[in-house]
């Protein structure tokens, strides 16, 4: 069995394989057990994403408000009061593995009302949604019930982009232990089991910065690429921008790949102008859908804030440059990036990770970038080609880290404030893989170094799934 996972994840060590299938086997198990045990909408904001999907699923052009039937606003609001109750009192039913009984009598309205819980997610291209609004149709044809098509949609976002994980990791050339423990962090796993727009914006991200990896890597080897790997690296930006727009950000590996494709010959010039193009084009998508959605602000209408407004935002930061300056440094400089949410919860105090725990899975991220699976052909600390790499990378997380507060500033920060209001953590963690470097620095390894690796990684996982077990049984 062994000898078929390593085959198929590319890895050549016994030791090293043996790291990455434990933490994919842990993340899939308490994963798909979070699929069917957790109560409805207890992921942030899963309900302003259930409702988004519904009212795709009833009309893909649906903008703003659409429409659901009177079961599935049923659905959505009776689990967010039991949540809102539970925020003040402890509660069993939160982790619970029959919740569906509480939803028996869903089933006699069909009608379709509008809802404005779906205008949160306005922002978001239907595409995001695509595996839920599947799900919602197959469901639809099948007559299936509000529980049941809710459960389908999970379970197919869920199974989907684990699948997409999966692939990135044999994909990648390196680091493949590195996208294991990013995969394994809760917020990821959780987001994976929810109806959540990070889902999809995980898995591509991942795919692609695997990809270009692969791809500047083969570059580096004075290996030509072929048509097929061009094009579907295409469809990769193309699936990428169509996500959320800071993943754009990502498609800036887009530049050391054309200058070192142009400088090695490894990309003849027609394929030099067509990625060329594309990058232009994916450009235009992300400028011009959110020229489409600028003005679709739903933090207004769902969340009730007041005086949020884009336009008179950008007319304030114009106005006052060092005073802008100022927040944008406060507010990067203090927010604390290492917190892990858990969601809703029975008990308030395990709705995150403990702060001391958050630490030990960057710590294992650092450790796990200088162990080697196979030796390095070649020589990166004296290759130009791989610095321009490093260095790029680095720019552009620093860069999608700035991006998000910029778009979190905007859309729902009220004006002239000194707080960016509205971010979580979790937004962050695609660009993790960014930092992994082309370096020749390896560290030697063991069986008992790479399972205390395993288990330093891992131990916000180990702490979700323990608490997820001891509410489960009460």
């Amino acid at each position: 069995m062994i000898k078929r996972i390593k085959r198929f994840l590319d890895i050549s060590s016994n030791k090293y394989a043996v790291a990455v299938v434990v933490l994919l086997l842990a993340s899939f198990i308490i994963g798909l057990s979070s699929v069917f045990f957790r109560y409805p909408m207890s992921w942030f904001d899963e309900q302003v994403h259930y409702a988004r999907t519904m009212t795709y699923a009833d009309n893909p052009l649906s903008i703003t408000r659409g429409k659901v039937t009177k079961d599935e606003q049923t659905f959505i609001q009776k689990p967010m009061e039991k949540i809102a109750r539970s925020l003040g009192q402890p509660t069993t039913e939160i982790i619970s593995s029959d919740w569906q009984k509480e939803f028996d009598e869903l089933g006699k309205h069909q009608e379709r009302i509008s809802t404005k819980d779906a205008t949160a997610a306005a922002i978001y291209t239907p595409f995001v949604y695509a595996p839920y609004i599947i799900a919602a149709w197959i469901g639809k044809v099948l007559h299936l019930n509000v529980v049941t098509t809710f459960l389908l949609m999970r379970l197919s976002g869920f199974l989907l982009v684990f699948t997409m994980l999966v692939l990135a990791i044999r994909k990648i050339p390196f680091g493949k232990l590195t996208l294991a423990i990013i995969g394994s962090l809760p917020p990821v796993t959780i987001s994976f089991a929810a109806i959540s727009a990070d889902e999809l914006s995980y898995g591509f991200s991942f795919l692609f910065i695997s990809y270009a990896l692969s791809l500047y890597l083969s570059i580096m080897k004075d290996k030509k690429l072929n048509i097929k790997d061009i094009w579907l690296f295409i469809l990769l930006s193309f699936c990428v921008v169509l996500t959320k727009i800071p993943a754009f950000l990502i498609l800036g590996l887009y530049l050391p790949i054309l200058y070192a494709g142009f400088k090695t010959k490894a990309i003849n010039k027609k394929g030099l102008i067509t990625l060329s193009v594309v990058l232009c084009i994916c450009a235009i998508i992300t400028i011009g859908w959110y020229m489409i959605v600028r003005n679709m602000n739903g933090n207004v209408e769902y969340y009730g804030r007041e005086n949020v407004d884009q336009v008179r935002q950008i007319k304030f930061m114009l106005s006052h440059p060092l005073r802008t300056l100022r927040i944008f440094a406060d507010n990067i400089l203090s927010y604390p990036y290492n917190s892990m949410q858990l969601g809703y919860s029975d008990y308030t105090k395990t709705m995150s990770v403990p702060a001391g725990l958050t630490l030990l899975p960057f710590a294992g991220l650092v450790l796990s970038i200088f162990i080697k699976d196979k030796d390095d052909e070649l020589n990166f600390t004296d290759n130009q080609l791989a610095m321009l790499y490093n260095h790029v990378s680095r720019l552009l997380f620093v860069g999608a880290i700035l991006l998000i507060f910029i778009i979190f500033y905007l859309q729902n920060s009220e004006v002239g404030s000194d707080t960016v209001v509205g971010l979580q953590p979790r937004y962050f963690l695609p660009f993790l893989l960014l930092l992994l470097p082309f370096t020749n620095r390896t560290l030697e390894y063991n069986a008992r170094f790479m399972t205390g690796l395993v288990i330093i990684s891992a131990s916000p996982l180990i702490y979700y799934s323990a608490i997820f077990i001891f509410q489960l049984l009460n």
